[in-house]
């Protein structure tokens, strides 16, 4: 085995987690897998030295990355085992026989340009029952009987990483704890021993540790990445190192010497990983890595679709060529290699649709040959071609009672979302405007209002000021920002430039909302009267148009004016019919949670604190189930108070 020149750093619950694993009866081939930098082979040789430590078995590492040639495998393994040089059948009989009685676990690092041995390697299995395999790569071997244990990048907030158990471990020795009260991330820990290593001069203060975390957190948690920043502060200050990581592989560079020449730079260990890829999959990645936070299934299979080889690349006779219906790319094939190589990764939150993320460094070395190779407008204009049928699906949910749905799913692809708002203000102005009318909701719901403003702002300047339907869209979402935001005069120049262009386009519904909208202005402004005048004409417009949501919230706006008019019984008559209307709609969302509230409201100022309080909590759950933290702010004021006429003044504080 290698004798460890650095530090081990972390990694305690994997470690433990691997050595089970390999303890387990049945299990004879684990393979370590993940991207180029992230640690597997160093995360390998420490649970080798782990094993060796607490078992009699013999530990014998057998370095791979040299070969192509998957038969040279067992020569290789022979070689290690200390046989003499001969031809791989001569190996592959010498190696059963030796094995044949012996308990041995044999480290095979970097199969990833080898992996048509794996059939080989499992016959050895069988023909061996004391030999087991830990093996590292870009991705696995593809046999039956393989455990795949993905190595992820170290963890960059403290106490975000092992779990409970894992430093109870007898056999795998925890590092020690941070100095109290200032815990530190795996990545950060890394960070400061590789950094007294390499310029023992150059002490880190707590003042620098900000520092530290930002660079940890912008280079993906790597180890990699890690050590070669770190070894930049010998002659780059910490907090100058961390300005400059907005391209973080230009500076990843200045490995030791004595390592492969894949480890020592970030960009060389990430080429290893793309060689190896064939041309339609290095088409594939390029083109994903237009995508900013990740990208869903739906989204990877547009863009990837519509890939290209690059030039000098020859897709004849790739596999991936001949694979789809009419001899394109399968895209799902090429998607699923990619993650099996570790370039992509699974992610999103639980109850999400499947979504592939790939690690920034990763990311920005796709970028650099998607530029190389002359691709960077067709991916982009791809990646605005889907967002826009994005949108297209997205806005009829927005209006309907699969709103919160549709919300997560453009806040999912909120980045790039921005990116192609962008990429359109340059290139097609008209697009943009287009896209920020319709996706405005989202800006208004989850509390982008300055950002959503901005946005629109910038897409109505770009563009002519003729009438049109995007125009008049985009100009309510300004000013419903505008409202949002406090900024009432400019909502309200929006606004009655809004209602004048739908009323010149013949659209009554455009024109009910504005003057909705403006209904709501006008309420904020003190003015109930004008309120209570612009909420009954939009209702109007929308009873004559079948606009039923629309009515339902006239229906409200007015009950709320007539309750703060004084006239309680008319404000809870029209407020009910509001809810019949939406609940008639099958709405559980929006305004249609906030009318219990509102009922609690006027229960309340009527001295009915018991009743009060029933509505308020009615109201609270449908609230908190769509997370409308509005809503809900202003609900448990309500209950507080309710609380506080009950003489239960704690209780009372407590919701406040």
């Amino acid at each position: 085995m290698p004798s460890a020149m650095t530090s081990f750093v972390g990694r305690v619950a994997e470690t433990g987690a691997i050595v089970d694993l390999l303890r387990q009866d049945g299990v004879r081939l684990v393979t370590l897998t993940g991207p180029g930098g992230v640690g597997k082979t160093r995360l390998a040789i420490h649970v080798a030295g782990v094993i060796r430590d607490a078992s009699p078995d013999d530990v014998v590492f057998v370095p791979l990355a040299a070969l192509t040639d998957p038969r040279l495998v067992f020569p290789t393994i022979a070689q290690a085992l200390g046989f003499p040089d001969g031809d791989d059948r001569a190996a592959s009989a010498r190696l059963a026989a030796y094995l044949d009685d012996r308990t041995t676990l044999l480290v095979l690092d970097s199969v990833e340009r080898v992996t048509g041995c794996g059939p080989d390697l499992m016959a050895l299995l069988a023909a061996c029952p004391g030999v087991r395999l830990l093996a590292t790569g870009r991705g696995p071997l593809v046999v039956s009987g393989e455990h795949v244990f993905p190595v992820s990048p170290l963890q960059t907030r403290a106490g975000a990483g092992a779990g409970p158990d894992a430093r109870r471990r007898p056999d795998v020795v925890a590092e020690p704890p941070s100095a109290p009260g200032s815990p530190i991330s795996d990545a950060v820990r890394l960070f400061i021993e590789r950094v007294g290593a390499a310029s023992p001069a150059h002490a880190l203060t707590d003042d620098d540790l900000v520092a530290v975390a930002r660079i940890c957190e912008r280079l993906d948690g790597l180890p990699l990445a890690i050590e070669l920043a770190a070894a930049r502060v010998a002659v780059l200050p910490v907090r100058a190192l961390a300005s400059r990581l907005g391209s973080r592989l230009p500076l990843l560079t200045g490995g030791p010497r004595d390592l492969p020449e894949r480890q020592r730079t970030m960009r060389d260990a990430i080429a290893w990983s793309y060689d190896l890829l064939t041309p339609v999959e290095r088409a594939v990645f390029r083109r994903l890595s237009v995508f900013i936070g990740g990208f869903s299934l739906a989204a990877a299979e547009t863009v990837a679709s519509q890939a290209n080889s690059g030039p000098g690349e020859d897709l004849r006779g790739d596999p991936f060529m001949t694979s789809g219906p009419h001899g394109e790319a399968d895209p799902l094939n090429v998607l699923q290699s990619l993650v099996q190589g570790s370039l992509l990764r699974h992610g999103g939150r639980p109850g999400e649709d499947q979504r592939l993320t790939m690690l920034e460094t990763i990311r920005e070395f796709g970028l650099e040959r998607l530029e190389v190779e002359g691709e960077t407008d067709a991916a982009e204009a791809a990646r605005a071609d889907w967002v826009s049928s994005l949108v297209v699906e997205a806005v009829p949910g927005l209006a309907g009672s699969d709103q919160a749905r549709w919300l997560d799913r453009l806040e999912s692809d909120h980045d790039n979302l921005r990116a192609t708002l962008a990429w359109c203000l340059d290139r097609d102005p008209a697009m943009g405007l287009r896209l920020a009318a319709e996706v405005w909701p989202l800006w208004r719901l989850r509390f982008h209002a300055r950002e959503g403003l901005d946005w629109l702002g910038r897409a109505l300047a770009s563009t002519p000021l003729d009438p049109s339907s995007s125009r008049a869209n985009g100009l309510l979402g300004a000013g419903t920002l505008a409202w949002v935001q406090g900024e009432l005069a400019r909502a309200a120049t929006s606004l009655d430039q809004a209602r004048s262009m739908f009323a010149g386009l013949g659209d009554g519904a455009g024109e009910g909302w504005t003057l909705h909208a403006q209904g709501r202005l006008a309420w904020d402004e003190g003015q109930t009267d004008l309120a209570r005048e612009r909420f009954g004409a939009a209702l109007t417009i929308f009873r004559r148009t079948g606009v039923a949501d629309g009515a339902a919230m006239c229906l409200h706006g007015l009950g709320l004016a007539a309750y703060i008019a004084g006239d309680p019984a008319e404000g809870a008559a029209l407020l009910r019919q509001a809810l019949a209307g939406w609940e008639a709609l099958g709405f559980r969302w929006g305004l249609a949670c906030c009318v219990p509230g509102h009922l609690g409201d006027i229960a309340r100022s009527e001295g009915e604190n018991e009743r009060a309080a029933a509505l308020y909590r009615q109201s609270l759950a449908l609230n908190w189930e769509h997370r409308d933290l509005e809503n809900i702010s202003w609900i448990l004021i309500g209950l507080a108070d309710t609380h506080v006429a009950a003489g239960r003044a704690e209780e009372a504080a407590r919701l406040l």
